[in-house]
């Protein structure tokens, strides 16, 4: 008999089935990025200042600084 502790939660569950039906490519198919910290950084401060220079959204800014950055670098070596 499984606990409380052990049961998964509703949102667990529906997490798990909307990451079914999710499509991606697999990771060999994309080639590795590397992006100095500085870069990540600074793009995030841009996007914190942007925002008003508002409190609570630090990973936020960093994460969509990694991406915008990742997508630039991506398209700037399929342009080459």
């Amino acid at each position: 008999m499984a606990t409380l502790a052990t049961q998964p939660t509703e949102k667990a569950r529906k997490i798990r089935m909307v990451g079914r039906n999710v499509k991606t490519r697999p990771a060999a198919s994309r080639p590795a990025v590397e992006i100095p910290t500085e870069e990540i950084a600074a793009r995030a401060f841009e996007l914190f200042c942007e925002r008003g220079g508002s409190d609570g959204h630090d990973v936020e800014d960093w994460l969509q600084a990694e991406r915008e950055l990742t997508l630039r670098r991506r398209r700037a070596t399929a342009d080459s």
